[in-house]
């Protein structure tokens, strides 16, 4: 048991197994018949956090901005899970390396965001007519 303990400590990336999956796990929320490439398209954002503990503060700045295009954007909509992890995920882990300054900076903008989802409820974006 020790040597596994020893193995996974070495090994930072097979933590990051279940996390991986948890967010392939939760689907894309767009529609049905848009093609397979467009439907991947929300996942892209996420990518930043497989180079997360290496370059905290590129991954938090590209995850913020992807959330936002995620959040703002009418065809992936309300991707709330994925997006909501991530962004605790990206927090958590500029605190871990000792970039609180940085951390403190990000949060704000995770605040927004929940404002914001909060706010307006299922819908991103209000359509006037």
């Amino acid at each position: 048991m020790r040597r596994l303990v020893v193995w996974v400590r070495r090994q930072r990336w097979a933590l990051d197994l279940p996390l991986y999956a948890v967010f392939l796990l939760l689907g894309p929320n767009i529609a049905a018949k848009q093609s397979w490439a467009l439907q991947m398209v929300p996942l892209a954002f996420l990518l930043p956090l497989l180079v997360r503990r290496r370059f905290p503060r590129t991954a938090a700045v590209l995850i913020v901005a992807g959330v936002v295009a995620a959040f703002t954007d009418e065809v992936w909509a309300y991707d709330r899970g994925r997006s909501e992890q991530a962004l605790a995920v990206v927090v958590f882990t500029l605190v871990k390396k000792g970039d609180r300054l940085f951390g403190a900076v990000v949060a704000p903008a995770v605040l927004v965001l929940e404002f914001e989802w909060g706010s307006r409820g299922a819908s991103p974006r209000r359509t006037r007519r």
